[in-house]
């Protein structure tokens, strides 16, 4: 569904690609999900959201390094992050993987 409104929607907001790439990361293809969440950021380089799930994806992928740089660049957008607030917002009935992007964004270097 979100590969089609990015095909019928060719000036698409951020939001669109981060929808995407969030499906991509759900289904294992996690270089696809990289490549739509950069692609995110081209559009809005302040967008959080995009930050804060490469951080998880590269901590998954134990490239410590760019996860822990994504997650620095989350806490400049917004200093007063917590993964305790943004846990609200994610979008998942299965607590399993909610658990295990909260646990790789930790391990990352963001705060509770």
């Amino acid at each position: 569904m979100s590969r089609n409104a990015l095909r019928l929607s060719p000036i698409h907001p951020p939001y669109f690609l981060n929808t995407f790439a969030r499906n991509n990361y759900i289904c294992g293809r996690n270089e696809q999900a990289i490549v739509a969440y950069k692609a995110a950021m081209e559009r809005n380089m302040a967008y959080l959201g995009p930050h804060a799930w490469l951080a998880a994806i590269y901590m998954q992928l134990k490239r410590v390094a760019e996860a822990k740089a994504e997650a620095r660049e989350v806490l400049i957008i917004n200093p007063r992050f917590s993964l305790a607030s943004y846990s609200r917002r994610l979008p998942f009935k299965d607590k399993e993987i909610r658990d295990a992007v909260l646990a790789n964004m930790r391990k990352a270097g963001l705060p509770e």
